[in-house]
């Protein structure tokens, strides 16, 4: 399956009710303003997010969203902005792997081994909770094996108003799904963009590359990422949201 096949799957993935119920997460947003951040004036947060241990460029994105919005929403618009697929596990916490761990609520991920002891629900935490001043920060960790961990930092808070969430900045391309992390991406880079490698043969059938291909460690288009999330936040939903 190839680059833009694995987008479109992801999309439709995103926009299947059944599966994610996004609508139901941006009525929430409406809700959470009142249960949640009773008093708490709506602001917009511009957050930097940074693919640890990634360089020459180091991969990172700047996202643009309410405090209102939860951290479930957050991770959907990551998830996004990055280009990663949404197939694993993932958690928030003050520092990788330590707590408290804001995540997937247990019914969604029965099953999969996931430790919930002192798991707050991610839908249930907003992020003015958190980021309240300019370099506070929190960390996002996705797939537990590979353990991708992005540095959530806040740059500022503004004035500007948005209809929907979205990537307004970035650099860097967003490694393959299940390469083996950080060690794995880059062995993985090196094989494919050295004809001479022994294991380029087989990494260019792994990824589904044509013979002559290259891995561009730079590539990041932000009008495609934007359009992409556009679509799924839609200004239909959020009229939805507005009439709930």
């Amino acid at each position: 399956m190839n680059t833009q096949q694995k987008k479109a799957d992801l999309i439709r993935w995103i926009q299947d009710i059944e599966n994610v119920e996004l609508l139901d997460l941006l009525v929430n947003i409406k809700e959470q303003a009142q249960d949640l951040a009773e008093g708490i004036p709506e602001q917009n947060l511009l957050l930097k997010v940074t693919l640890e241990g990634t360089s020459k460029p180091p991969d990172w994105r700047e996202i643009l969203i309410s405090n209102y919005a939860s951290f479930e929403l957050l991770h959907y618009v990551i998830q996004l902005s990055f280009g990663w697929y949404n197939a694993h596990l993932w958690e928030f916490s003050p520092q990788p792997f330590s707590s408290p761990r804001i995540g997937p609520k247990p019914d969604d991920v029965m099953g999969a081994g996931f430790d919930f002891e002192d798991m707050v629900d991610a839908s249930d935490m907003i992020l003015d909770n958190v980021f309240k001043k300019a370099k506070d920060q929190f960390y996002y960790v996705y797939d537990m094996g590979d353990s991708w961990t992005h540095k959530i930092v806040l740059k500022k808070i503004v004035d500007e108003e948005i209809t929907f969430p979205t990537c307004v900045a970035g650099k860097g391309a967003c490694p393959p799904e299940d390469c083996g992390g950080i060690p794995g991406y880059y062995m993985l880079v090196e094989a494919l963009n050295n004809p001479k490698h022994s294991d380029h043969a087989q990494m260019m059938e792994w990824m589904e590359m044509e013979t002559g291909e290259s891995w561009d460690v730079h590539a990041f288009d932000l009008i495609e990422t934007q359009a992409e999330i556009k679509e799924i936040f839609t200004e239909e939903m959020i009229l939805f949201c507005e009439e709930e």
